[in-house]
């Protein structure tokens, strides 16, 4: 309905900060915590995906 807004929201990442409810897409990322091993792992994967959309 809205080609334009799609076309950037498939370009778009959410950063949640303080918010761990997977309900509102935050179930990926790093919480106050988490290990360092964890803190690394996510990095890893969110430099994959990264690399991946460029």
């Amino acid at each position: 309905m809205l080609p334009q807004t799609d076309n950037l929201l498939e370009r778009a990442i959410n950063i949640s900060v303080g918010v761990s409810d997977a309900g509102l897409g935050s179930a990926f990322g790093v919480r106050i915590n988490s290990s360092k091993e964890e803190i690394e792992t996510t990095e890893q994967t969110l430099l994959k995906l990264i690399r991946e959309c460029i």
